[in-house]
C-alpha cells in the first residue's frame, strides 16, 4: 500500500480565548496519538485572533469568536486512512505532498467508498440533514 504524505492546516473558533488554545491543542494531540498515523510535524500558533461570528452565532447574541490555527504534516498508510482522517479531523486545508502519482486497486476503491457512505449516514443519524431525493 502507498503511503500519502499530508500537510493539514486546522482552524479552531470558540467564544473564549482559552478554550480556543486548548481545543486546538486537544485535536492535534489526538491527532498524534491516532493509530496508523505517522506526525512528522505539529505546529500551533500562539497568536489567537478575534473574529466576526458568522450570522447563525449571531442570532444567538454572539457577535465576536476568538480563532487560532495549527498545522501537521502526518503520513498514512493509502487513500482510504487519508480520507478516514480527513473526515474524522476536519482540517480547513489539506496539501497532499507525495507521491505525485497514486495507483488505486479496485478492492481499495471499494473500501474507500464505503467509508465515505458510512460516514455520510453517521452524519445523517446525528441531525447533519438527510438525503434530498428529487423525483
Amino acid at each position: 500500500m502507498q503511503k500519502i504524505k499530508m500537510w493539514l492546516l486546522f482552524e479552531v473558533q470558540a467564544s473564549d480565548k482559552e478554550l480556543t488554545l486548548k481545543a486546538m491543542n486537544k485535536h492535534l494531540h489526538n491527532l498524534m496519538n491516532e493509530k496508523g498515523v505517522k506526525v512528522e510535524e505539529v505546529k500551533i500558533e500562539d497568536k489567537v485572533d478575534e473574529v466576526d461570528a458568522p450570522p447563525n452565532i449571531q442570532e444567538k447574541g454572539i457577535k465576536n469568536l476568538y480563532s487560532c490555527f495549527g498545522e501537521a504534516v502526518i503520513e498514512v498508510n493509502g487513500l482510504g486512512e487519508a480520507v478516514r482522517i480527513i473526515t474524522n479531523y476536519a482540517p480547513s486545508s489539506i496539501e497532499v505532498l507525495s507521491p505525485e502519482r497514486y495507483e488505486l486497486e479496485l478492492k481499495d476503491m471499494q473500501e474507500l467508498l464505503i467509508n465515505i457512505s458510512d460516514f455520510v449516514h453517521k452524519m445523517f443519524s446525528q441531525g447533519m440533514g438527510g438525503i434530498v431525493i428529487r423525483m
